[in-house]
Formats: C-alpha cells, structure tokens, sequence
C-alpha cells in the first residue's frame, strides 16, 4: 500500500509540474505575440487598421479595401464584374450592398455554419482576448511544429461554439505564421498562412495572406497600403439604408 501511495504521489507530482511548466509557456507565448501588436509610436496597439489591396480568387483580381475598428466591426468594399459590393459587420449584424447600374440590393448577411463575417470582425482575436482576461476564450497549448522550415508554437483556442481555431506563432519572432479553423468533429473549414510581413508605424503587419477552403480553392490577399489609428467613424459599419 506504502509503495502505491508513493507511486501515485510522484505521478500527480510529475502531472502537476508538467501542467504549471505548460501554463508558464503558454503565457510566455501569448506575452511575446502581444509584443508583436504594439511599437515605440503605438505603445498600447492599434485600435483601426485600413488595408488597400488586391484580391486573386476563382482567377479573378480585383482591388479590396478593408476597414477595421475593435473591438468587433469591418466593413470590405471592392468591385468585381461589373458589380460594386460593400459587405459589413457593426458588431451586431452583418449585411451586403451591391450596385450594378440603377440597380441596388441591400439585405442582412446570413450566417451559414460558420461566421467567417464575425469572425473577421474579431480585432483582437482570441489570444489578446484571452490575455485581457475574457472568460469565454479556453486556450490549449498544442505541440511545437514546424511551419515551412520555421519552429512553431501551437495554440488551441474556443469560445464554446461549433469550431476551433489553432494559432501558429513563430518561435523566434512571435509573429502569427498560420491559423487553421475546423468544426469540433475535426472536419476542415478553411486555413490562411500570413506572410510579408513589414513595419507600419513599427508594428510589424502581414502584407501577403494566403486561404484555402473545404473545397482547396485559394484565395489570396495582397496588401499595398495599410494604415493603422487612422480616425474611422462608426456609421460606415451601420447598415445603410439606400
């Protein structure tokens, strides 16, 4: 009986070190990604982002501009046959303008299985989110990988709904290198890689995403412009009446 209490002793000792070893990691990860967000000029991060760009999909390319403002809104507009397309989420609905012509259609988003529309609207992500202490952010420290030659660290993360999302953030630099999103019974939504990344106002920013879907198509954004605290209102993310 002595031998089995001591033996079990040791291992809810060597249970217990190994989840304290794993918690102090997982803070230090989170801790250096939120470096990442922050500079000398922006010391406390960015609160809106404009990014000006291009978008190669389905073999079409066409100038995207998205809007940015935390905690939760983003407004996308760009032109694509013919058809000028606003889409927008006011962190609460979400909703489509498209104007061809004297023709012009407005209508509320629908939310299909997955929110990618909220989801984009998220300016913090769950990370930071988690750091500030949000209580509805779980997070799981997955094993180390290798992403394109580069050490990676894995991080889990939920809100309780259908799906998880996993961050991969360099080792060395902290910076994001990938996101793959899925349903909790593992089938695949979509995963974008981050890369380009450069300094706008000493925070470094990807300029280049890449994203593939359930169904391998590929999309990619390319940014020429980004701007970070610039003043922007909050009607432009509001659901415009004509």
């Amino acid at each position: 009986m002595r031998l089995s209490f001591i033996f079990i002793t040791c291992i809810l000792i060597n249970f217990l070190s190994n989840t304290q070893a794993e918690e102090v990691k997982l803070l230090d990860v989170l801790e250096g990604y939120k470096r990442t967000k922050t500079s000398s000029i922006y010391p406390n991060g960015a609160e809106t982002f404009i990014k000006k760009g291009l978008r190669i999909e389905n073999n079409k390319t066409f100038e995207l501009i998205q809007t940015r403002k935390a905690p939760n809104k983003v407004r996308y507009e760009y032109e694509l046959d013919g058809v000028k397309i606003s889409v927008g989420y006011n962190g609460d609905i979400g909703w489509q303008r498209r104007v061809q012509g004297d023709s012009l259609s407005i209508r509320e988003y629908e939310v299909g299985k997955f929110d990618w529309l909220k989801l984009s609207a998220d300016f913090y992500g769950y990370l930071l989110r988690s750091l500030q202490g949000d209580p509805t952010i779980t997070l799981r420290l997955l094993k180390d990988v290798m992403e394109e030659g580069r050490a990676a660290h894995v991080i889990e993360a939920s809100d309780g709904s259908n799906f998880l999302l996993k961050y991969f953030i360099s080792s060395a630099s902290y910076y994001l290198l990938k996101t793959e999103i899925s349903y909790l019974d593992g089938s695949f939504i979509e995963r974008t890689k981050y890369r380009d990344y450069r300094k706008v106002d000493g925070i470094p920013l990807s300029h280049r995403q890449i994203t593939v879907d359930s169904e391998g198509l590929e999309s990619l954004n390319i940014w020429d412009e980004i701007s970070v605290n610039q003043v922007v209102y909050d009607f432009i993310f509001e659901k415009p009446k004509f």
